[in-house]
């Protein structure tokens, strides 16, 4: 049996994943270099989300009156979907966690990309203070516009969340709690977002997540399977975090590469 230090060793790059790398590497050189910004970016709103099976309408229904939210009349379809997406997820491990869900206080959201999904973390989380840290956070999309651009459109209502565009692992602020959606910990994932493998430093992330948590502080974590989600373990287990709660997810609201595994960690006092 492979030990969990084992398992979270990573593996060798491929030369074809080397030489992507390098490239990669160039574009996010640049992206850091230029910041580029196109104020100004504004999304159509769906208005409303027809055609959707009667289960995920039912579902999505029951959303809306629990948290009071309507993505859709700010968010174009995407972005809605996957917002109620999010918000089914983190409700799904709060029914399951009961009265030790994490609610209030100051919490940092890890790898935000556009930080869509900001306003369901409010909703669930209900934080004092809420700052997502992204590291290529100035990616220029087809539109022009870059993901810098596409957050001051989504945190325009949400007057204390913050994005900052930064390497996480330049945060030095202690907080109550950390979310991190589906985390870089293989090769293979970072580079198919576009990122050199550079970045990859999952034990030594999740290392610091933990210093940077309060005792008794929480870190909130996704994960595409169960074969991720043990290796998001081990580091978070070897980095002194505890995992008090994990719900697997086998009928997601929206179709899934693999079913989401939700974790809750805590940071012993």
């Amino acid at each position: 049996m492979r030990s969990p230090e084992a398992s979270v060793e990573l593996p060798a790059l491929t030369p074809a994943q080397w030489l992507r790398s390098q490239a990669l590497a160039l574009r996010f050189a640049l992206s850091r270099r230029l910041r580029w910004r196109r104020p100004g970016y504004v999304e159509t709103a769906a208005g409303e989300l027809s055609g959707l099976e009667s289960a995920v309408a039912a579902r999505i229904e029951q959303l809306r009156a629990r948290y009071g939210c309507c993505y859709e009349l700010r968010y174009h379809r995407l972005h809605s979907l996957e917002n109620y997406l999010y918000l089914d997820l983190l409700d799904r491990l709060r029914a399951a966690v009961g009265v030790g869900w994490p609610e209030g206080g100051d919490w940092l959201d890890v790898g935000s990309k556009h930080f869509w999904y900001a306003p369901v973390l409010q909703a669930s989380l209900r934080p004092a203070s809420l700052v997502g840290v992204e590291i290529e956070g100035y990616r220029i999309y087809a539109d022009g516009h870059s993901r810098h651009d596409y957050t001051q459109y989504y945190l325009a209502e949400l007057p204390h969340v913050r994005y900052l565009v930064q390497d996480v692992m330049d945060w030095r602020q202690p907080v109550d709690g950390i979310s991190c959606f589906y985390p870089f910990l293989l090769p293979g994932t970072v580079l198919a977002w576009g990122l050199p493998v550079t970045v990859l430093r999952p034990r030594a992330l999740f290392a610091h997540l933990a210093d940077c948590l309060r005792p008794g502080g929480h870190l909130l974590m996704v994960n595409q399977g169960l074969d991720e989600a043990t290796r998001a373990q081990a580091l978070a287990e070897a980095a002194g975090l505890r995992r008090c709660h994990a719900l697997t997810v086998t009928q997601a609201l929206l179709p899934r590469p693999a079913p989401p595994v939700l974790s809750l960690f805590v940071k012993p006092a």
